[in-house]
């Protein structure tokens, strides 16, 4: 009798153990196929994250560069353009020199790739800077901006700032030096110490130079000598500037984007006027 109470017993308590068993799996895979239909269900959404400045530099890269610092950033970085153009004007001279200076016989894709190289060169020496000084590339970016910035007054016609492009930045100094290294001797005596002034481009970007003295030799013949400099490039405005800078190329061949940085139609002699009012 009392083993049969005791088998019964064990016999009642594997039923109940089995059952909760079967119920516990039973409810584990009820949880899983319902939390695979609500993954098959839901939709993806996609969190677009911004980037959280961690100093003030992010917002201003140029914060912790003080004035006179930034002055002197940007007198190196022009020293290095104003070395591409003499090394431009060098390799350009020793190109007509090579063809005998016969117009006939030039080859407008050499001197083009002349002003590339030289592009190249100017990049280099401004990349030199950089690294020298620890700066990073939007620090460059942002002292030419500054420098702009500073020659530049807000247009009452546009009600805005001009366009400007660091591509056609240009200097007064650096202007004075790419129009003197690429003059050639002459009759009316313009050489590298002859006084020349400088404006500013009143319709874009740019810089006007030219020379104050009108009248030259001892017969005083009247020649108005200006040329238009963007960025890197320089234009004579007329003949008489041609005939004392031949290797230059006329602005009326200057790429489309140039001239609307610069602003002036390409047939336009406005800048004579300008200058001299006639």
């Amino acid at each position: 009798m009392r083993i049969t109470v005791f088998v019964s017993c064990a016999l009642l308590i594997s039923g109940f153990t089995g059952c909760k068993t079967t119920e516990g799996t039973s409810s584990r895979r009820q949880d899983q196929s319902t939390a695979l239909v609500a993954t098959q269900h839901e939709p993806v959404v996609s969190v677009e994250t911004k980037p959280v400045p961690q100093t003030v530099t992010d917002q201003d890269p140029l914060a912790d560069i003080s004035i006179s610092r930034r002055k002197y950033l940007l007198s190196e970085m022009e020293q290095a353009e104003v070395k591409a153009s003499e090394w431009e004007s060098k390799a350009k001279n020793a190109y007509w020199q090579s063809i005998g200076w016969n117009r006939n016989l030039m080859d407008r894709s050499k001197l083009d790739q002349i002003s590339k190289e030289a592009e190249l060169i100017k990049q280099r020496g401004v990349e030199r800077v950089r690294l020298k000084h620890g700066l990073t590339k939007q620090q460059i970016k942002a002292l030419y901006d500054y420098h702009v910035d500073s020659l530049f007054k807000p247009q009452q016609s546009t009600g805005g700032k001009k366009t400007i492009s660091i591509k056609y930045y240009t200097t007064n100094e650096m202007a004075l030096k790419r129009v003197k290294s690429n003059l050639k001797s002459n009759q009316l005596g313009i050489g590298k110490n002859t006084t020349l002034k400088v404006m500013d481009n009143p319709k874009g970007q740019g810089k006007i130079v030219y020379s104050p003295k009108t009248q030259f030799g001892s017969t005083n013949t009247k020649r108005l000598i200006v040329w238009l400099v963007v960025g890197s490039k320089v234009f004579p405005c007329n003949g008489a500037t041609k005939n004392i800078t031949p290797d230059l190329p006329w602005y009326r061949d200057a790429d489309i984007e140039l001239q609307k940085a610069a602003g002036w139609d390409k047939y336009d002699n406005g800048m004579i006027k300008i200058v001299f009012g006639q």
